[in-house]
């Protein structure tokens, strides 16, 4: 399990370095998040959520959080101008529901 634990957050660590080199895209980020939280709720995925993929989440967050949020914010802005492109939205609702996980996540009952 240690082992698992290393090499998931080695994994982590260098995609969100990755990320904050402009080598990964948002869509890629929010996969990630999608496999360590099952943002989506697919049953296959929650069988893989556990304390140690909801914790690379956190390090994956705190470790990009802030170029999220920034991302966020113009896409928001955009939006609030109708400038926004569909894609665009997309984006910002993929990021609103990872963080709607994260809230889920607060309350022990909720982790599987």
């Amino acid at each position: 399990m240690l082992k698992f634990k290393s090499r998931l957050f080695g994994n982590i660590n260098f995609v969100g370095e990755l990320f904050r080199r402009g080598l990964l895209v948002e869509s890629i980020i929010l996969s990630v998040f999608d496999m360590l939280m099952a943002v989506e709720s697919n049953d296959a995925q929650l069988d893989f959520v556990n304390d140690n993929t909801v914790e690379g989440a956190v390090v994956l967050m705190e470790k990009i959080g802030p170029m999220v949020d920034s991302k966020l914010a113009t896409i928001l802005a955009k939006e609030a101008d109708k400038t926004a492109r569909p894609v665009e939205i997309e984006t910002a609702q993929s990021i609103n529901k990872t963080f709607e996980r994260f809230e889920e996540f607060r309350t022990p009952s909720s982790i599987p």
